[in-house]
């Protein structure tokens, strides 16, 4: 059987509507907090195998869905790279170094492999587990974009605007750019590792590229992408790349003409009818749920979601949120969700 995240990115008249979710693997699960017990920290638990395969299969054996996404986080490049990461409760990922430190750090080509070499063994148990057992879901590699990844190791920690970034980058812009160039560089390493093991998607999350203006965000978002797109599609040409430049607005249509993703992911602030004139016709559409929306009683998410499907199924397209689940998704909405897409695809 084709899997269908696939059938859906390659046919240009789709059957099926797939469906996945950012964060499905998460703290709004019951198993998944189980299983987080077994840990001292976040990282420890990103790091171990078993956990890794554990975590990323939660969602397919709850929900059926159509892919599993392997469970990682973004900031595992920097952390191999050799800076000091912790998940404080309550705040988040904070680098433990000075800024000046964090830097250093960066350009001293410390062996980042034993590090992704606990990534990939979680990967290799991912795609024995998806194999024998769901052959027909996909399995979905990603890293965070060298913008993002930058915020935070320059920042030091998560941030409403990263000030701090923006005033690196215009007050001392080549040492802001060879951030950004090593970032890239072990990013790629990082995803043809991921490749090399069994991933048939790439995910390239840009959290924070919605901070910047045009020409900032052509030089720091744009470029650096297209460079990882096209080093991956080289290096497998089947690769299928999904980018999500979050908060982008009408900076999507600029992006999407310059980087050649098969799969644009688009958050919630955009408007759909826009998306579909400027953006389905050069990539699968995935999107655009409201995430909050999950968390909440609210009685108007059908008609909600009867309108994105409405709007992009005749197309290519995915069915996703608009950025990930969050800690108080309520499992009930999420199976209603879910209802709703396999109702509507049986009655087109």
């Amino acid at each position: 059987m084709k899997k269908l995240f696939i059938e859906e990115v390659l046919n240009k008249q789709p059957n099926s509507i797939p469906i996945w979710f950012m964060r499905q693997a998460g703290r709004y699960l019951p198993e998944y907090r189980e299983e987080k017990e077994k840990h001292d920290s976040f990282l420890s638990m990103c790091l171990n195998s078993d956990s890794m395969k554990e975590i990323t299969v939660q969602p397919i054996r709850r929900f059926n869905i159509d892919a599993a996404i392997i469970f990682s986080d973004i900031l595992i490049v920097p952390y191999a790279m050799g800076l000091k990461l912790e998940f404080i409760k309550g705040e988040g990922p904070v680098f433990l170094e000075s800024k000046e430190n964090r830097i250093a750090k960066l350009q001293k080509g410390i062996d980042t492999s034993n590090i992704y070499k606990k990534v990939y063994e979680g990967i290799e148990k991912v795609s024995k587990e998806i194999e024998s057992k769901h052959p027909d879901k996909a399995i979905i590699g990603f890293a965070g974009s060298p913008f993002t990844v930058a915020c935070y190791v320059i920042q030091g920690k998560g941030s409403r605007d990263f000030s701090d970034v923006r005033k690196l980058y215009f007050n001392e812009k080549e040492k802001f750019i060879l951030v950004l160039e090593e970032i890239k560089k072990e990013t790629i390493k990082y995803l043809k590792g991921q490749i090399d093991k069994g991933v048939e998607v790439i995910k390239l999350f840009d959290s924070w590229a919605g901070i910047l203006a045009e020409e900032e965000f052509e030089e720091l978002v744009i470029k650096p992408t297209q460079n990882i797109v096209e080093e991956l599609k080289d290096y497998k040409t089947d690769i299928i790349i999904n980018t999500f430049p979050r908060g982008a607005g009408v900076k999507y249509e600029n992006f999407i003409k310059k980087v050649k993703t098969d799969i644009i992911a688009i958050d919630h602030t955009v408007p759909i009818e826009w998306a579909k004139e400027k953006l389905q016709k050069n990539a699968t559409i995935q999107g655009n749920l409201d995430n909050v929306i999950l968390t909440t009683q609210s009685t108007d998410m059908r008609r909600k979601v009867i309108k994105i499907l409405d709007t992009f199924s005749k197309g290519k397209f995915i069915f996703n949120m608009g950025h990930g689940m969050l800690p108080e998704s309520k499992i009930e909405k999420v199976e209603e969700l879910i209802r709703i897409i396999k109702e509507y695809e049986r009655k087109r």
